[in-house]
């Protein structure tokens, strides 16, 4: 502060004695994880690692096939009896539609062969599988399936027909192993060979499993919360809707009641103008009667049957279905 506003600053100075520490390490921060430590190796690293240590598995290719897979032997079969192409993929032979998706020179056949079957048994010794299924070769690893595909890189050639031209391509001798579809990842030959990359590929497939366990647990949360959510807005909403129809219930029956006792007054005050007329005749008195019955029925604390309006709402005073039953019609 005192040096920013140009005042004199006073300097200690350096122990000569000092016989600790010489040197001074700086350390890059991650912004987005401060407390990372930069030094530790990454979660790939760590697999890779792991993958290496396996006592398990072997990650070294033998020099010729030594009790190959099924799969490994009939892919053989099929490509040892394939002639190699000579129209558009010059000196190519293929299994990939028929057994493992491999399509590489004649020449490295054996060398495909070879590195698939340490991939397979590998695979299988950290209990994952490979298997054919839709012509396609899937590697089954945590419940999760990753397509492979072992190519040849070729280089493409325009040749010139009489009338037309088309495309040639010639093997460059590169084997690259695609995992998890043409999107995926690619392994291949460059300053060390793709068996080299034996170790990497088990972890990268082992970390893409994880990572896609993750998202499904995610994923199943996510929709159990929004389920969760749905079920309590649909419960409020049924209560809302179930508490206005007891409102409007409770309305109606109010209204009957009210309506119910004016009635029943006017009964009353009927019967009583009749009684001043002695005697009251037969016709008003089973009239008063027929009129007690039909309040008492009206009436939503009693509701006295009636067999005449059995099938009236009380509430609307209509029909609920029809009096005389139903009416075929064609």
């Amino acid at each position: 502060m005192k040096v920013q506003f140009g005042k004199k600053v006073k300097k200690t100075a350096l122990s000569v004695n000092y016989k600790g520490e010489e040197t001074a390490k700086l350390q890059l921060r991650d912004e987005n994880n401060p407390a990372a430590d930069r030094n530790s190796p990454s979660p790939r690293t760590l697999k890779i690692q792991e993958v290496e240590r396996d006592q398990s598995l072997s990650l070294q290719i033998p020099e010729m096939l030594l009790k190959p897979d099924p799969l490994i032997a009939q892919s053989k079969s099929i490509l040892s009896k394939q002639k190699p192409g000579v129209y558009n993929y010059i000196g190519i032979v293929s299994s990939s539609y028929e057994s493992l998706d491999i399509r590489v020179a004649k020449t490295n056949v054996d060398r495909a062969l070879l590195f698939f079957d340490t991939l397979i048994k590998a695979l299988k010794a950290r209990g994952h599988s490979v298997e054919i299924r839709n012509r396609k070769t899937l590697a089954i690893v945590s419940g999760h399936d990753f397509e492979l595909f072992l190519r040849e890189k070729m280089r493409k050639e325009t040749v010139q027909e009489k009338t037309w031209t088309r495309q040639v391509f010639h093997p460059k001798g590169i084997l690259a192993l695609q995992v998890g579809g043409w999107y995926g990842r690619e392994y291949k030959d460059g300053s060390t060979r793709l068996e080299e990359h034996l170790a990497k590929i088990i972890a990268g497939l082992e970390l893409s499993a994880a990572q896609r366990t993750e998202q499904q647990l995610a994923f199943e949360k996510a929709r159990i919360e929004r389920e969760e959510r749905e079920r309590l807005a649909k419960g409020l909403e049924e209560r809302k809707q179930q508490d206005l129809t007891n409102f409007k219930k409770l309305l109606i029956d109010s209204d009957r009641w009210h309506k119910a006792e004016n009635l029943r007054r006017y009964i009353h005050e009927v019967e009583v103008r009749a009684a001043s007329n002695q005697p009251i005749p037969p016709e008003t008195f089973e009239w008063l009667e027929w009129a007690k019955r039909k309040a008492n029925w009206y009436d939503p604390f009693i509701e006295s049957p009636d067999e005449l309006l059995a099938d009236v709402d009380q509430n609307t005073l209509e029909f609920s279905k029809k009096p005389y039953g139903y009416i075929w019609s064609y």
